[in-house]
């Protein structure tokens, strides 16, 4: 067998497993469409902030996609492998011609499906409900997009490297996951909340993020802290991970 068949089972095998979790694929599909109605319904007259682009696209489309990354890269992600790892399952990959690396790259495939296919749902969603007006610097839209994906599954990373058991991935996962959405204004506006949370929000992955992208679909280039702050937490985690990580 080829290493490319090898590899495509693998992919397959995990693409199996993921589809066999509901939850797994339940929420990164629907939460983010929730979020998008709920910014709709508060759109404001003649668009956010005067621009005529309503609050669906430029705050409900930033908001859902970094959700569904989130979802996928601190819940997802860390309690598959680490339930592979409690279980053995890596371990006895070790002593068979599959690599423990083709693993990762089965779930990161199977993510990143699920991710586009959760993306198009929230744009199906702001198509079909309101007003879906694209972004205005794509370029910065898709470079804040892709740098958010790189600092969750940085974060995530790190999870799966150091949590012991998949219940206790999915407990620790869900709990950084919705201290970042809360904190990030994925449920309240951040200008509603004190000044200091406002603040951790912003650095963290969801906060810089969301407003990088809602910056980018509304004309305006993102501040360069936001952008710095997601390529640092992207890095820095990644790192940490590869020396922490054991496949044991």
């Amino acid at each position: 067998m080829s290493t490319a068949t090898a590899v495509r089972q693998v992919v397959a095998t995990e693409a199996k497993l993921v589809w066999r979790d509901p939850a797994g694929v339940f929420l990164p599909l629907a939460l983010p469409g929730l979020i998008i109605v709920m910014s709709g319904l508060t759109a404001e007259e003649g668009g956010v902030d005067g621009t005529g682009i309503p609050a669906a696209s430029a705050i409900g489309i930033p908001n859902g996609f970094a959700t569904i990354v989130a979802i996928l890269a601190l819940v997802n992600m860390p309690s598959f492998l680490a339930s592979y790892r409690s279980e053995g399952v890596l371990r006895r990959l070790a002593v068979t011609p599959a690599r423990p690396s083709w693993v990762l790259l089965g779930q990161v495939s199977v993510n990143a499906v699920l991710g586009i296919v959760g993306t198009i749902l929230s744009l199906v969603v702001v198509a079909t409900a309101f007003e879906l007006v694209p972004p205005r610097l794509l370029f910065w839209t898709v470079l804040a997009a892709l740098l958010t994906t790189a600092a969750m599954y940085g974060i995530g990373l790190v999870l799966a490297a150091l949590v012991p058991s998949s219940s206790s991935a999915t407990a620790v996962g869900l709990v950084v996951f919705l201290g970042m959405l809360t904190l990030g204004g994925g449920t309240v506006p951040p200008d509603v909340l004190p000044g200091v949370l406002t603040e951790i929000g912003r650095v963290l992955p969801f906060g810089a993020g969301t407003q990088a992208m809602q910056s980018a679909w509304l004309g305006d280039v993102p501040e360069a802290r936001d952008l710095l702050t997601l390529a640092a937490t992207a890095v820095v985690p990644t790192l940490v991970a590869t020396r922490v990580f054991r496949w044991k």
